[in-house]
């Protein structure tokens, strides 16, 4: 039986929370012990390790640009097309593979001068794993455009499902791993290995569905449409990259390993964030890339309008749980030693917060072929936050990283893109602030009632960190609920009700 376009974005949506959670629940509980079981500093190698290959396996944007064209293509029903542009890109990414690989060596020889913070002993590990992490970043790279294809044919519930069995399968490796007494090494192998097999299944499904590549044929159009797309969406990549996974590696070089711990349980954290509020990006690129070429202006707005609210209800959840319970989840999940990865992480998730809730728009820009000026936004935050990050990092360590990685965030990113919004799409703000201002409104005040019951009730509380947090966060919970009873809409209601009785059906024995 065929599932509906809505229903797939919805089950799509959901596995991808359920996801989300799933792998927050187990990471929450395995990360302290790995790092225990590994120490800080190794911990520290391999955030190190994973935030700097990163530059060399960035996806340049080309997973975008692929569903883009393809949701392009099948809203004007050339069917033909559809393979040569797979084949095409195949072809791109196995190109950019090897120019990768040359960069991974020439690079390995000048390790020593990159990391002059890190010991003798420290560089000798790093290169180990530097050299296990490159060869599987590798073989995954031709693989990185699957997803642009998984999503311009909507198969959502697919990729999420091959998305959930790739962090189960990642996690249960690692326990496993670590149980055996395997350490640093066989850590970042179990991490290379399982995506890279996922990837293979990938491909499989997607010929068992019949979807393949046309290798016969290269079309100077379509190879010229996929550059133009992907440059800009390669600059933007770039600088997401920037703005966040070269502070390890300014902080290797202006402080330490203990530093870059800090600030990667912070980062940890930020990334389970940053999961929920972009589970639902590119799910809806090919019913805007629809809308747009319909020239369906006001039903676009809508669609923003009704995603952004669902969006803010969950990530706002979310983003004020963290900053109103995180300090006592800090102390309670890795102890006095982390407590400062509590600024990181709160420092860095605030801007997220404000920019995840204009997924429409983003999609909107992609679909008009305007994504040189995020683009360019994104460029000016990163050299923003690369350059208050070298200024800041002697003095406060992973603190500063996340000052600058947060000042540049909202004052050039979140502002700037909301500037080209109104310009290029002719959002209308008015709409907007009616919509969102009851939110904030909310938040306040449940920031408010909050910390004034916590100032009067801490004296009562438990000395046990984690029964604290537990206590806070349901009492957050109960005021989160009882602020927005009153401001939801009959839409989001009913949406709520529906996810209520999935879960319920879904739980009730067949």
């Amino acid at each position: 039986m065929s599932i509906s376009r809505g229903s797939q974005i919805k089950l799509g949506a959901i596995l991808s929370y359920g996801t989300i959670i799933f792998n927050i629940l187990v990471g929450l509980i395995y990360t302290p012990w790995m790092v225990h079981s590994i120490g800080k500093s190794d911990y520290g190698l391999y955030t190190l390790v994973t935030s700097f290959l990163t530059y060399f396996v960035v996806d340049f944007g080309l997973w975008l640009a692929v569903n883009k064209i393809l949701s392009q293509l099948r809203a004007e029903h050339k069917d033909e097309k559809e393979k040569i542009v797979i084949g095409i890109t195949s072809r791109i990414y196995l190109s950019l593979d090897i120019l990768i690989c040359i960069g991974i060596i020439i690079v390995y020889f000048f390790i020593d001068d990159i990391f002059i913070k890190l010991t003798a002993n420290e560089l000798e590990k790093f290169k180990i794993i530097y050299i296990i992490a490159a060869f599987f970043s590798i073989l995954s790279f031709p693989f990185g455009f699957i997803k642009g294809v998984y999503n311009a044919y909507e198969l959502y519930i697919e990729t999420k499902i091959l998305d959930l069995i790739c962090r189960i399968s990642i996690i249960t490796l690692t326990i496993i791993i670590l149980l055996c007494g395997g350490g640093l090494y066989a850590l970042v192998i179990s991490y290379g290995l399982v995506p890279f097999l996922t990837n293979i299944a990938r491909v499989i499904y997607l010929k068992k569905k019949g979807i393949g590549a046309n290798f016969s044929i290269w079309d100077n159009n379509i190879a010229k449409q996929i550059f133009s797309i992907s440059i800009w969406l390669f600059l933007v990549v770039l600088a997401e990259l920037f703005i966040n996974n070269i502070a390890p590696s300014l902080i290797a070089t202006f402080s330490g390993s203990t530093e870059i711990a800090i600030f990667g349980i912070g980062l940890t954290i930020y990334n389970y964030v940053y999961l929920f509020s972009s589970s639902i990006s590119g799910l809806f690129l090919p019913k805007v890339t629809e809308l747009y070429v319909n020239n369906q202006a006001q039903v676009l707005e809508e669609l923003s309008i009704r995603v952004g609210r669902l969006q803010l209800i969950i990530t706002g959840y979310i983003t004020m749980g963290v900053i109103l319970t995180g300090q006592d989840f800090m102390l309670a999940w890795m102890g006095k030693d982390y407590i400062r990865s509590y600024f990181v992480m709160t420092l860095l998730i605030i801007p997220l917060t404000l920019t995840s809730i204009q997924q429409i728009e983003s999609s909107c820009l992609l679909a008009a072929n305007k994504i040189k000026y995020r683009a360019f936004l994104m460029i000016a935050t990163a050299i923003s936050s690369i350059s208050l990050s070298i200024v800041l990092i002697p003095y406060f360590g992973a603190i500063g990283a996340a000052i600058g990685i947060s000042c540049s965030n909202f004052c050039i990113m979140f502002i700037g893109m909301n500037i080209i919004y109104k310009r290029c799409l002719n959002i209308s703000y008015k709409s907007l602030a009616v919509a969102f201002i009851p939110f904030l409104l909310a938040y306040l005040s449940i920031t408010i009632i909050f910390k004034i019951s916590c100032q009067f009730g801490d004296g009562f509380l438990p000395t046990s960190y984690w029964v604290r947090f537990i206590i806070k966060a349901l009492l957050f919970t109960i005021l989160y609920i009882i602020a927005l009873i009153p401001i939801l809409n009959s839409y989001e209601t009913e949406q709520i009700k529906k996810f209520i009785t999935f879960i319920k059906h879904k739980k009730t024995p067949q």
